[in-house]
């Protein structure tokens, strides 16, 4: 069967411009118009193919970890550069799946013309499926990958308007909390609150509550959570903003803001800490 194999192998190489020009045939048009706008050069696309086939046939003869490893490469390789340069994977995938059908009818052929034994032909499809296997399982990877880190600047994204903690002098800065406070944002918060009050290196936070439509119990054991773990780094956390019927509901409710200053406005919690910026208009001399 080596010998075969070796046959196979030869023939299959002597063949490569034949079977790259009728995989370009059976490839989609808007396949290949998207591989041009994103940049791809006739050559660019020849050279993949060529080399793409190229791993498919050493695989009848080499079953091998270097040949492997070479060519998880460079499916990483293409896989990365077509998605950054916005070529969908799954096309792709579709799309290079053409080789296994044109080297498919190619086996065939050779099965007529020649007394090859059916073991070997098996043998040789299963190598094959085994490299396309393998080239939809890493562009997957490659997608999979791609996607994740897409999730995680979404995510940071969407921390940085949720939580925007706006720095107003070197040492001073400004949390305007606005809409509901549950369990999960109270933790959001927190985290984001200490991450930046840390990276800013900040010694005064002023969070404002004003846009906070309710304060209940829960609230507000969540912002006294906040508060506490902001001073155990050296923050001094005040509150602002806490409107009359809210605080008349906390009353009721038997809440109290212990060990927390408080403020009506920010204006007064930024006077309090000696912060103040002259508006005043500079006087000019006249000569």
């Amino acid at each position: 069967m080596k010998e075969e194999l070796a046959y196979l192998h030869k023939r299959l190489l002597d063949q490569e411009d034949r079977v790259v020009d009728e995989v370009r045939v059976l490839q989609d048009p808007s396949y290949l118009h998207t591989l041009e706008q994103a940049g791809f050069t006739e050559e660019d696309v020849r050279s993949s193919r060529t080399a793409f086939f190229r791993f498919l046939v050493d695989s009848i003869t080499q079953e091998n970890q270097d040949l492997m490893k070479e060519y998880r490469e460079w499916l990483m390789h293409a896989g990365s550069l077509g998605l950054k340069k916005g070529v969908p994977l799954p096309e792709t995938v579709r799309n290079l799946s053409r080789f296994r059908d044109v080297i498919m009818d190619f086996l065939a052929e050779e099965l007529k013309g020649h007394e090859l034994a059916a073991i070997t032909m098996v043998d040789v499809s299963r190598r094959v499926n085994v490299l396309m296997d393998e080239m939809i399982y890493y562009f997957h990877q490659v997608y999979m990958s791609h996607h994740r880190h897409l999730l995680n600047l979404s995510n940071t994204d969407f921390k940085e308007l949720s939580v925007p903690v706006v720095p107003v002098s070197d040492d001073v800065a400004v949390l305007p909390l606005i809409g509901e406070i549950d369990t999960d944002r109270a933790s959001l918060i927190m985290e984001v609150a200490l991450e930046k009050s840390l990276s800013y290196k900040v010694k005064h936070l002023i969070m404002d509550t004003s846009g906070v439509p309710m304060i209940d119990t829960m609230v507000a054991h969540h912002i006294v959570q906040i508060v506490t773990a902001l001073e155990l780094v050296g923050v001094d956390a005040q509150l602002t903003g806490i409107r009359p019927e809210i605080a008349r509901t906390l009353v009721d409710l038997g809440v109290r803001f212990e060990n927390i200053r408080t403020e009506s406005n920010l204006k007064k919690a930024l006077s309090k800490i000696g912060f103040a910026k002259s508006t005043a208009p500079a006087k000019l001399s006249h000569l």
